[in-house]
């Protein structure tokens, strides 16, 4: 008997229709044909299955001591050079070969849409280990496509910031595991931005539409993000957001879209404040240097914050190999490593901050990585039918 479908109303429609069909949003299959592919597909997953549903694989890390681990850019120490030192240190301690790769994931939608019929069936998707975003995990948790973790073999999972510990989606955090948070804000190069403005620095989103600015502007593709940080600077608390509210913020995007203010590049917007076309925008945390050529702000009302995790597809045959890597980034000194090490995003594990400021006193008070949670907000969780209304919506407004 399949178990109750959950109080999530996004969760439970998304979930309502992979058991109907066994397939995504972008079906390719239609009716009886559907379901008999979906049943072939699950009748060959690593692990079988059951009529309760999809189970995990054989787990070989006894035998076979290695780990697939995908993740975004700017995430792990040594990036820049591939030195990867706290993973490498890792690597010598357990004896566990980790194939790390900074570039597998380039957005939520693009990795689930790669994966997607891999991971229905519960087949190996070629990562033990990914770490996407909270809101995608959310589906992947309630749909029954990744593991249980044995929080047994992650007793570092203690030091996990209360921030984090328990979303509505996985309370216990047994299937998900918080790898680094991040937040929306006001990302400006500091020279150009003066030049153009005479201002040192913009202080608020209404910065942005300032004439001087006009095809300078960028902003990233995440409606959540972008449209949300718009909202929150209009004093809207985006974890009540309405549909008219965030319509509203959206026709704001299409005007300056239309009018030429806003250059809108995606998740490209690196490259674009790198050639310099780029003056300011709407960036994730992380995601430039924030040195002499660059600045980050947030808006008096504050920013938008968000949480990458670990979780292990169904097909994934070293679990437990995953489970000693989490419990290894859990140590607040390896913690703390990563983020002397150069990675400017908001660390999960307690004791972190102590341990940084002994090194780098100004390090440890970057809002970057150690923010004041009091100015963060999370858009609240929709339905399918809202997520579709308002990612269309998004799309329209930005020709994305």
């Amino acid at each position: 008997m399949n178990k109750p479908l959950p109080e999530d109303p996004m969760i439970s429609e998304l979930v309502a229709n992979a058991r109907r069909r066994q397939i995504t949003r972008r079906a390719a299959l239609a009716g009886a044909g559907a379901t008999a592919a979906a049943i072939t597909l699950a009748a060959c997953a690593p692990g079988g299955s059951t009529e309760t549903g999809l189970t995990p694989a054989e787990d070989l890390s006894e035998s076979e001591k290695v780990i697939t681990w995908d993740n975004w850019a700017a995430y792990l120490d040594g990036e820049e050079d591939a030195s990867y030192p706290t993973l490498k240190a890792f690597e010598a301690e357990t004896g566990i070969k980790v194939y790390y790769d900074p570039e597998a994931i380039v957005g939520n939608n693009e990795y689930y849409g790669q994966a997607e019929k891999q991971l229905l069936a519960g087949q190996d998707i070629g990562a033990d280990t990914m770490c996407l975003t909270d809101w995608q995990n959310a589906f992947l948790i309630e749909s029954g496509l990744v593991q249980k973790l044995n929080l047994a073999n992650i007793p570092n999972h203690s030091n996990m910031n209360a921030s984090v510990a328990s979303p509505t989606f996985d309370s216990g955090r047994e299937y998900s595991m918080p790898w680094m948070s991040f937040m929306t804000g006001i990302a400006y190069n500091k020279t150009l931005y003066k030049e153009l403005t005479g201002k040192d620095a913009p202080t608020s989103v209404a910065d942005l539409w300032q004439p001087a600015l006009k095809g300078r502007v960028v902003m990233l593709s995440e409606y959540r993000e972008a449209v949300g940080l718009i909202l929150i600077s209009q004093g809207i608390d985006i974890a009540n957001v309405t549909e008219d509210q965030y319509m509203d913020a959206v026709d704001l995007v299409a005007k300056q879209v239309a009018d030429g203010q806003i250059n809108t590049k995606g998740q490209g917007y690196i490259e674009s404040f790198d050639q310099k076309n780029a003056v300011a925008g709407l960036v994730w945390s992380g995601d430039l240097e924030w040195g002499d050529e660059y600045g980050f702000v947030m808006d008096p009302n504050g920013a938008t914050l968000n949480t990458d995790s670990f979780t292990v597809p169904m097909g994934a045959q070293h679990k437990t190999n995953v489970e000693k890597l989490i419990n290894y980034y859990y140590d607040p000194e390896v913690s703390a490593q990563v983020i002397l090490g150069g990675v400017v995003y908001a660390p999960p594990v307690a004791g972190t901050k102590e341990i940084v400021a002994a090194a780098d006193p100004d390090l440890a008070n970057n809002p970057l990585i150690f923010p004041d949670a009091s100015k963060l907000q999370t858009f609240r969780t929709l339905s399918y039918a809202e997520h579709s209304a308002f990612n269309e919506a998004f799309n329209s407004a930005t020709g994305v």
